[in-house]
């Protein structure tokens, strides 16, 4: 889920830009921040030096010692829980493997300096990281909707995601025999019958198993964030927009605590985020065309999430889709 546009730039274009932005930077050029996450605020607040995670021709992702995110961004980037969207990424910029860790510095409340460069965020508006999942939980989108969810992910998730699971759960599966041998085929099976077991145990509301399952899954996979962490932020986002606000904090955070330390500091800060409904533009873009019951726009959301990444946003909408089909019996308190 670290910010980048959709899926990954070919390996000679990559070099191509990481060559252009090993040039040094000009002294004191000016960026003007746009819209701001509040979590790039704290997390400037919190840390002074930064590596640069990756770099992209519209995307700067950055970490700190303590697994902080921050990530600076172009306008057709989607926001995140710990984005800045700026005017213009000038080429050049920065270069992933400089030797010595970056010095961003927040200063007073309207102006940052990075590395040589003024970041002005006098004029940026605040972007809000959470969609109205709440409206989700009063308004009975799931009739209609799940199977539009269902039939993309069915459709258009990369074979090596976590989407296999849906139909292990859903009634409308065509037949056992097949879905097993899928499953049996699959590198992460461990992780998907750990997702099965999640799914059922949150309907059943055994919350002991529900730790297990959630503890089994996180960390697992390849990437800076694997599969189980992406399916783990699509159940968390599925509870928020199912149960009542103070409960699903509470199972939330429950499944948070089970996961953390079983991943790595970046995975672990998007769990985090996502455990406090902070998601990035692709999820409000969904929940809004459920809101507007428009079925097309609501298909279009979901191919916009599954192309995120190479499984992120499709291992994500999974998790999502697969707490939506195991909630249709209410959970026990």
């Amino acid at each position: 889920m670290i910010e980048s546009r959709r899926r990954l730039a070919p390996p000679a274009l990559h070099m191509q830009i990481e060559r252009e932005w090993a040039i040094p930077p000009q002294t004191g050029y000016l960026l003007r921040a746009i819209r701001v996450a509040p979590g790039a605020i704290e997390a400037l607040r919190a840390g002074s030096t930064w590596k640069i995670l990756s770099s992209h021709r519209h995307a700067v992702n950055f970490v700190d010692s303590a697994g902080k995110l921050l990530s600076l961004i172009e306008g057709q980037i989607h926001m995140g829980p710990f984005s800045i969207q700026v005017d213009a990424i000038p080429a050049r910029a920065w270069y992933a493997d400089q030797p010595d860790p970056l010095r961003i510095a927040l200063e007073g409340e309207t102006r940052v300096s990075m590395g040589g460069r003024i970041l002005d965020l006098s004029s940026a508006v605040s972007w809000n990281p959470r969609p109205d999942w709440s409206a989700l939980v009063t308004v009975p989108w799931r009739f209609e909707f799940l199977p539009v969810l269902l039939n993309r992910l069915r459709t258009s998730a990369p074979p090596e995601s976590l989407a296999c699971v849906l139909d292990l759960l859903s009634t409308h599966s065509a037949g056992p025999d097949a879905h097993r041998s899928r499953l049996r085929d699959m590198p992460r099976a461990a992780a998907a019958t750990a997702c099965l077991r999640l799914c059922q145990t949150l309907a059943e509301g055994k919350l002991n198993d529900v730790a297990a399952a959630s503890a089994a899954l996180a960390g697992m996979g390849p990437g800076l964030t694997p599969s189980g962490d992406d399916f783990l932020i699509g159940v968390m986002f599925g509870i928020q927009s199912a149960l009542p606000t103070a409960k699903a904090k509470a199972r939330s955070n429950f499944i948070y605590r089970a996961s953390a330390g079983r991943t790595n500091t970046i995975s672990n800060a998007w769990l985090s985020a996502a455990s406090d409904g902070q998601a990035i533009q692709a999820w409000h873009e969904l929940v809004d065309s459920i809101l507007s019951f428009n079925s097309g726009m609501v298909d279009r959301a979901c191919q916009n999430l599954i192309e995120l990444g190479h499984t992120s946003g499709a291992d994500a909408l999974a998790g999502f889709a697969s707490f939506h089909l195991g909630h249709n019996t209410p959970p026990a308190a």
